[in-house]
């Protein structure tokens, strides 16, 4: 009965988890239609903002 249990909540997280991932994939194909840019474009934006958090995060808690 455990290993039942246990598959059930794996493929219940599952759902959810596949459910986040197409809430995603349609949030950022809203973002991209709204500002008029590419995927390269997407992947540049998010270089950047994850260049600047990591700089804050250096500046702020390492240094």
């Amino acid at each position: 009965m455990k290993h039942e249990e246990s598959d059930i909540d794996i493929r219940s997280e599952f759902v959810v988890m596949r459910s986040f991932i197409n809430w995603h994939k349609k949030y950022i194909e809203w973002w991209m239609k709204k500002l008029k840019i590419s995927n390269y474009g997407i992947v540049w934006i998010s270089f950047f903002k994850g260049l600047i958090i990591g700089l804050l995060i250096y500046h702020f808690l390492i240094n």
